[in-house]
């Protein structure tokens, strides 16, 4: 028999990385391409669109899009008119004026 001292680093297991999902790969691939579309614009009168891709739902790029711009502090617009995203650090021309959240 051989008696030590423990320490209390023996007793706790190693936290291992959880792999994620694909879904959850795909979300965070689709908020990296966001983030750099977000750095690639500079200037006001620059707009981008994002049409989706088949297999890919509006709502969910959009829900992605908007998780990224609530990080991004420069205010970017945005806009959606027949099925493509629009944004852009400026107005958009016939987009709908937000002044907020609605009432």
């Amino acid at each position: 028999m051989k008696i030590r001292d423990a320490k209390p680093e023996e007793l706790v297991r190693p936290a291992r990385a959880k792999e994620l999902s694909p879904r959850q790969q795909a979300a965070q691939e689709r908020e990296a391409k966001f983030r750099k579309l977000l750095e690639s614009l500079s200037d006001p009168a620059q707009i981008k669109a994002i049409e989706p891709e088949k297999g890919e739902k509006l709502g969910t790029l959009r829900a992605s899009l908007t998780k990224v711009l609530q990080g991004d502090h420069r205010g970017a617009h945005t806009a959606v008119k027949r099925g493509v995203i629009y944004i852009s650090l400026g107005p958009i021309p016939g987009a709908r004026r937000a002044g907020g959240p609605r009432a």
